[in-house]
């Protein structure tokens, strides 16, 4: 008979000791495969096995050959099949296979984020395990450098602003990591600042005392103070020119630019604390402007008469100097759009041409959301459609809205002041009244009932420690259930909202349905690492896991 060989799978081996106490690796017989000679070793991970002698560290793979030799202070995993070495006080990297991806001369190499990238630092001075002072760069997850370490700073941009988060890296440690994909970085070398793209590439001048903005739709906004003179303007990527929006001493501020949304940008002037919009070319779309706010592509703000102006990204004007005293942000219809507008103190809805859509008889009126729009008539809340249809009767305190299209579910605050789940198809509120709501999705909503008790056990508190919900007031309402749009409990035990979505899908996979002995132990699954209990007291058989 003839007998198959059956590869080796390094998965298969286990650390094993000689009787000198010297560590090799077994397989699951007990042969030794990799010789005991070494002081420590690990368990295999990923084909490879870490050993040591003494304080030095390599690798050695599943027949026993040193692929990475011991001569290293720390060989940990890195990311992507890379392993962080040092040597003395210098930082590398290597593959599994033993090749040097970055040579051990860096004084520091981050945690890889999920995006693919770290800092890596070059020089400097090291206190406690942070390193101040350094060259700072950017190395990707196939250990290659974006940005070799040359900057005295790099640092991501402020998703609320576009400017430069300050002092992001002038000291860095291990555990940094970069927050975004860092599909543009701004990057310092003492006072001269460039911005760089995701592979590395200059995307701006290197300019004396410089501050650049976030890059969009290829305009990069500056800000440069040389003494008491301001100048700002943007970098014009494609162009590689500088458009010029003002220039003025200190005393008098400049124009301050901010990131273009489309085809235009706002300028502030914060001598008049008033905004005006531009288009690529640097002309003036708008006069200046008061409470200026964007939303989804539009921006609203209110000329020096107080009336609306309605701007599109692309830079197109609507129902600027209307018979209009007030708009809400509006929403596409087809190849048109839905505006909420106020006239003789009544609001309605119009189009992008001014023309009325619902008629103007409404105290106040929301945003359109999915089709559908919240609105006030004689002082109660209510819903319409783009037509003017009642799809909610004006009988309620307030509407929480939903961002699912044309939901037949939407939650109305009666006059006990809970919430109800009002059923569209039927015109009729369904189920208890609740304190807090979220939206159906997915025919499921998390909710906080009004009579909830909770228990307080290890797994509420285990919850309560994993969410970092401290405050014990907010309990009652950081804590609900599942609820369907029937009006029936899905859930059993009240959890944070967070859990909204695994719940879900342990109920789907269960076939629309959890027992409560399965609900406790998905529970007691999820709180493992935070329950804590009394080395004297006794664990309640409901907290047992099965």
């Amino acid at each position: 008979m003839i007998v198959a060989a059956v590869p080796l799978s390094a998965q298969d081996l286990r650390v094993c000791t000689d009787q000198k106490g010297r560590c090799g690796y077994a397989d699951l017989q007990g042969n030794v495969v990799v010789p005991c000679k070494y002081e420590t070793a690990f368990p295999f991970r990923n084909g490879v096995g870490k050993v040591g002698k003494g304080d030095k560290f390599g690798l050695v793979n599943a027949v026993g050959k040193e692929i990475l030799p011991l001569k290293y202070e720390e060989v940990v995993e890195w990311g992507n099949g890379l392993y962080r070495i040092r040597s003395g006080n210098d930082y590398g990297l290597v593959s599994r296979a033993g090749d040097v991806k970055l040579q051990t001369k860096y004084s520091m190499i981050g945690r890889l984020n999920c995006y693919g990238k770290a800092y890596v630092a070059d020089g400097g001075s090291e206190k406690k395990g942070v390193v101040s002072g350094a060259k700072v760069g950017i190395v990707d997850a196939d250990g290659r450098l974006l940005i070799a370490p040359q900057y005295t700073s790099v640092s991501e941009f402020s998703s609320a602003n576009g400017r430069p988060v300050k002092n992001a890296n002038s000291s860095l440690s291990m555990r940094d990591t970069l927050k975004t994909a860092g599909e543009y970085l701004s990057c310092f070398d003492g006072k001269k600042n460039v911005v760089v793209d995701g592979q590395g590439n200059a995307v701006t001048p290197l300019t004396d005392k410089a501050v650049y903005l976030l890059p969009t739709y290829s305009m990069c906004g500056f800000t440069i103070q040389d003494g008491s003179n301001v100048t700002s303007g943007y970098w014009d990527m494609e162009a590689k020119k500088q458009l010029l929006i003002s220039n003025k001493v200190k005393k008098l501020q400049a124009h301050i630019c901010t990131p273009f949304t489309g085809q235009v940008a706002k300028i502030d002037n914060t001598t008049s604390r008033t905004s005006y919009f531009i288009d690529k070319k640097g002309k003036a779309l708008t006069d200046e402007c008061t409470k200026v706010k964007y939303k989804d592509e539009y921006w609203i703000g209110y000329d020096k008469t107080k009336k609306p102006v309605l701007l599109h990204e692309s830079g197109k004007i609507l129902l600027a100097n209307s018979e209009f005293q007030d708009l809400r942000f509006p929403e596409k219809m087809g190849t048109d759009i839905m505006i909420p507008a106020k006239k003789s103190g009544k609001w309605g809805v119009v189009n992008g041409l001014g023309q009325t859509l619902v008629p103007f008889e409404y105290d106040d009126m929301k945003s359109p959301s999915a089709g559908w729009i919240c609105a006030v008539k004689g002082g109660k809340c209510g819903v319409i459609d783009t037509s003017g249809k009642v799809i909610v009767p004006f009988q309620y305190s307030d509407i929480a809205e939903s961002p699912v299209a044309n939901s037949q579910n939407l939650w109305v605050r009666a006059a006990d002041s809970l919430y109800y789940n009002f059923d569209v198809s039927c015109q009729q509120t369904v189920g208890d009244g609740m304190r807090v709501v979220t939206a159906f999705e997915d025919g499921m909503a998390w909710v906080v009932p009004a009579r909830q008790q909770i228990q307080d056990n290890s797994i509420l508190n285990g919850l309560k420690l994993k969410y970092n919900i401290r405050a014990a007031s907010l309990v009652p309402v950081s804590f609900g259930v599942l609820v369907d749009t029937k009006g029936n409990q899905k859930t059993r035990i009240p959890t944070p909202q967070a859990l909204r979505s695994a719940l879900y899908d342990a109920i789907r996979k269960n076939g629309d349905n959890l027992t409560y002995l399965q609900e406790k132990r998905f529970l007691l699954d999820v709180t493992r690492a935070t329950r804590v209990y009394s080395l004297t007291g006794e664990i309640a058989q409901e907290e047992w896991d099965y």
